[in-house]
């Protein structure tokens, strides 16, 4: 470290020419010390301020993504992972300013403000070393014949002359000393907390986001890749299907593809498409004669089902209006003839006096609508059979009681202007989430017993050719007759689909009085079951296996290898039997599609946990294949 030239004790109290050419010098220097040090902390402050600065800018451009999604209702609200990188970032950003501003640049305006005061302080201590030389002077001048008093008096005011010389002098060679320190402390002082900062502030990210500083870019690029890859992946689908639209065959789009030909003279009596009769909810587009003083004329309208009842929406409008209640007496739906229209049907309420009539786009479409509102009359007026039957409600992938697709409002109202039933009542969401709160199951027990069951669905019998036809195949479940020979008879594997891997969440026993599942009651069941299995002994869920036969709906084991991966096709041990005919519903959660619950309906007499459960069984499962679950069962 280079020599500093300092002022000692000794030049105070002999306070000679030279200790004076010393301390002009000496100020001199602390002068350009002081501009240095003051340049220093203009600089810090513009880093300061160029921090503040950046750090509003981020907050800014947060306050943008939040105004842009958050605040905008018609966009969707970024992911918890977006939202901790900007947030965490500001914060960060935020600290390293303010500690900047506590650590460095208060202690250089001490610096500053200590050479601001080296001018005054010099004239002070010039002023006082004048006075204490007029006293020695003074005191010099006095004789031999002098009285005591004046000789006391002389001496004593050149005492405290010098002692305050003394006392300034300390303080003035203090701070120049100080100056000459400060021009390589500062610097260093700088430097020091700069880095320190930056460190501090590494260190915080890094405990945050793992050993490195990398892990953080890491995890944000893995954000990023993530979600081009989304968009590219979704903008591929999007131009496959532009692509595929110029070879599919008009018939596709066109509501009676039967009539859609060359031939003008082809036979329009050939046999339609069988319409399913067992839809218990359907929507689509309709049009409604609607009839003025004299004249009608047909109105476009928008029909779905829902809770025994038929609403229709208009073009433009938001909310949904009651069309016709199903649960009157005497309500029917029956074809019609018009003679200006094709595929008319009409709705007769006869306790309202009145008959809404209606245009399909098809005759299949017509007859389809016939059905689904037949099959919703039948229900309503029959709440005994509603337990064991599938439920009306308005969720977009439920089964019928034969696997059936059941269609739903693709748009679900939002304003629903018809008039309050017992039925809205006792479908409250608050029923059985504020009363009492239902059974749940996080773990099932394995039932070794029906593995020979679950494996004779696994395979069917095959006649081979040398077999006769007449004769026919018998087992344990056919009427008796004759039995053929083995030979005759081979085991081949029965053709299902692959079994599916689920994570299993948990099983609630719905109460009673929950008559229907909508988005609302689905909101709640799984906020209860992720509740209940968060702050269980495990609360990983398990990891099953949905096995789908002809008969039955299974849910087994996952085997494993050695090394941990899945093994096929070895299945494991049975945990669940669910008959088709006592299968409600497979429904999709709306507000997130990995969450899924197949709702049977009791007692599974097979399975030991659920044989004495009347009430309607929910199993919960997380996984990415509920829509082709969905499927499957649907084609099954």
């Amino acid at each position: 470290m280079p020599e500093v030239d300092l002022l000692n004790f000794k030049d105070i109290a002999e306070n000679g020419p030279h200790t004076k050419h010393l301390v002009k010098a000496i100020l001199e220097k602390a002068i350009n010390v002081g501009e240095d040090v003051r340049r220093i902390r203009e600089a810090v402050r513009t880093v300061c301020l160029a921090q503040d600065q950046l750090s509003v800018a981020y907050k800014t451009l947060s306050d943008t993504f939040r105004a842009t999604t958050i605040g905008n209702p018609t966009i969707n609200e970024p992911d918890d992972e977006f939202k901790q990188f900007s947030f965490q970032f500001c914060s960060f950003m935020d600290e390293f300013a303010q500690d900047l501003n506590t650590c460095l640049v208060t202690q250089l305006d001490t610096y500053v403000n200590t050479f601001n005061g080296l001018p005054r302080e010099s004239t002070v201590l010039e002023q006082s070393n004048k006075t204490c030389d007029q006293a020695f002077h003074n005191y010099m001048k006095l004789s031999k014949k002098s009285p005591y008093k004046v000789i006391h008096s002389a001496l004593t005011e050149l005492a405290m002359v010098r002692r305050d010389f003394e006392h300034e002098a300390s303080v003035y060679y203090g701070h120049l000393n100080e100056a000459g320190y400060l021009r390589e402390i500062a610097p260093l002082l700088t430097l020091s907390v700069i880095m320190d900062t930056q460190t501090q502030h590494v260190d915080a990210l890094n405990q945050v986001f793992g050993e490195t500083l990398a892990t953080y870019l890491t995890a944000a690029k893995s954000g990023l890749r993530r979600r081009i890859e989304t968009q590219e992946n979704n903008a591929l689908e999007f131009r496959s299907y532009l692509n595929n639209l110029e070879f599919e065959p008009l018939a596709k789009f066109c509501p009676e593809p039967h009539l859609l030909t060359s031939d003008l003279e082809t036979d329009l009596s050939a046999p339609l498409p069988t319409p399913n009769v067992h839809l218990q909810s359907k929507t689509g587009r309709l049009l409604m004669r609607s009839r003025t003083a004299l004249s009608s004329r047909w109105v476009e309208v928008f029909c779905f089902t829902q809770s025994g009842n038929v609403m229709s929406q208009q073009c433009g409008e938001i909310g949904a209006s009651l069309l016709v209640d199903l649960n009157q007496k005497g309500v029917h739906a029956e074809i019609t003839e018009c003679e200006d229209r094709r595929n008319v049907f009409q709705i007769n309420s006869p306790t309202e006096h009145k008959s809404i009539i209606l245009q399909a786009e098809s005759e299949l479409e017509r007859d389809e609508w016939i059905h689904t509102l037949t099959n919703v009359i039948y229900h309503a007026n029959r709440p005994s059979e509603r337990t064991s039957k599938i439920d009306v409600h308005t969720t977009p992938t439920t089964l019928g009681p034969h696997g059936d697709n059941q269609d739903a409002p693709g748009v679900p109202p939002t304003q629903v202007n018809s008039t309050t039933s017992d039925r809205s009542s006792r479908d409250s969401p608050i029923d059985w989430s504020a009363s009492c709160l239902p059974s749940i199951r996080l773990e099932l027990p394995s039932i070794p017993e029906l593995s020979r069951a679950r494996d004779a669905q696994l395979v069917r019998p095959h006649l081979t050719e040398s077999s006769p036809n007449t004769s026919p195949f018998t087992n344990e479940n056919m009427a008796s007759g004759s039995t053929p020979t083995v030979s005759d008879v081979i085991l081949v594997p029965e053709e299902l689909p692959d079994p599916l891997e689920m994570a299993f969440l948990g099983a609630v026993e719905l109460p009673s009085t929950l008559e229907s599942m909508d988005s609302v009651k689905l909101d709640d069941l799984f906020s209860y079951v992720l509740s209940c299995r968060s702050v269980s002994a495990s609360p990983e869920p398990h990891t099953y296996v949905l096995l789908i036969t002809q008969s039955d709906v299974w849910l087994l084991t996952r085997t494993s290898s050695e090394g941990g991966d899945a093994v096929g096709p070895h299945y494991g041990d049975v945990l669940v039997r669910a008959p088709f005919k006592q299968l409600t519903s497979w429904l999709v959660y709306p507000e997130n599609s990995r969450l899924a619950c197949l709702v049977v309906q009791g007692p599974l007499k097979e399975t030991t946990t659920f044989a004495s459960t009347h009430s309607r069984i929910c199993f919960t499962f997380e996984s990415d294949n509920n829509q082709l679950i969905y499927c499957l069962v649907d084609r099954w």
